[in-house]
């Protein structure tokens, strides 16, 4: 649910004032940002959801430190990605890298909606397509994977994306097409499962 700057503006003027239920709204409207950000980074969705609720709780606790001179999605994609880094940095013995490999019991399951007279095997297939993409996401570099993963999975504008990473649309739109090659790249060394 995307709001209008308006709207917004609105909002965050009430949750400054202490009004929980427009805070509780632009919370709704960046959710999901929020949770599969921190998927990204922490490869564990119980933690992505610990790490969200953290995120709400520091952003309500400093309403009055967000500067309305960037949109309200773009300051709780900062306090995100420094909630998990603290997290990642709390683990004993973790590479603070996002490049470290998904787990498969860790990962929520991503299935497409199959057809009801979908075969076991075509299952199967389908199955295998999801993690060859998924471990190829995970290959890429942190910079194209961040890109990829806002806009083809999260689906957010190229405007959104240079918001949050506070980086020109153009970058953006470079970095997205760096990381579609080389994801082709990648996936043409297991052609036999997209044929």
């Amino acid at each position: 649910m995307a709001l209008r700057n308006t709207d917004e503006r609105y909002l965050v003027e009430m949750a400054r004032n202490g009004d929980v239920e427009a805070f509780e709204s632009l919370i709704q409207s960046v959710k999901l940002l929020v949770v599969n950000t921190a998927f990204q980074y922490l490869k564990d969705y119980e933690e992505a959801l610990d790490c969200s609720q953290e995120v709400f709780i520091k952003a309500f606790k400093n309403m009055s430190s967000y500067k309305e001179n960037s949109a309200f999605s773009t300051w709780i994609y900062q306090i995100t990605k420094n909630q998990c880094i603290d997290m990642l940095r709390r683990r004993k013995g973790v590479n603070l890298s996002i490049d470290e490999s998904m787990e498969d019991e860790d990962a929520p399951d991503i299935q497409l909606p199959a057809p009801e007279s979908q075969e076991p095997e075509n299952h199967t297939i389908r199955q295998s397509r999801i993690q060859a993409v998924r471990d190829a996401i995970e290959q890429l570099p942190d910079k194209l994977r961040e890109v990829c993963v806002l806009r083809d999975i999260q689906e957010l504008s190229y405007q959104e994306i240079s918001e949050l990473l506070d980086i020109p649309e153009g970058t953006v739109k470079s970095r997205l097409n760096s990381a579609r090659a080389k994801l082709r790249e990648i996936l043409e060394k297991q052609i036999e499962l997209f044929e």
